[in-house]
């Protein structure tokens, strides 16, 4: 994980300082982005603004995995991916933390692309 965004952050700081447990999150929805999305997650947002459901496995030694492929098919536009954004539900909901892509990943429209090594990483 490259970056929380600030619902993560207030959620965990709260945690930490003894004021309740943050409620649990059931879905993770990954969206496509062309630079850094920034703490909101509203910055460099790809024209592909489709969110993808993601699952994790759970943590080991402050690493989640994905479980299976995430994936976009036939996306709207020509582009040139190089980060993903997570979200807590399909639209709108609150944005959970940034991730830096290995490589930017350069689409045609109508190519599919699939995410296949996302890891959450907290250190």
């Amino acid at each position: 994980m490259s970056d929380a965004g600030n619902f993560a952050e207030t959620e965990i700081a709260d945690y930490l300082g003894g004021n309740g447990a943050p409620s649990a999150i059931t879905n993770v929805w990954l969206k496509l982005h062309l630079g850094a999305p920034g703490e909101t997650g509203a910055s460099n947002a790809a024209v592909e603004t489709t969110r993808m459901e993601a699952t994790y496995d759970p943590a080991v030694s402050g690493v989640a995995s994905l479980t299976a492929t995430v994936s976009w098919t036939g996306v709207s536009t020509t582009e040139t991916v190089t980060h993903v954004s997570a979200w807590d539900a399909e639209t709108v909901g609150n944005h959970l933390f940034n991730g830096t892509l290995a490589s930017s990943v350069a689409l045609t429209a109508g190519d599919d692309l699939d995410l296949t090594g996302h890891t959450i990483t907290v250190a």
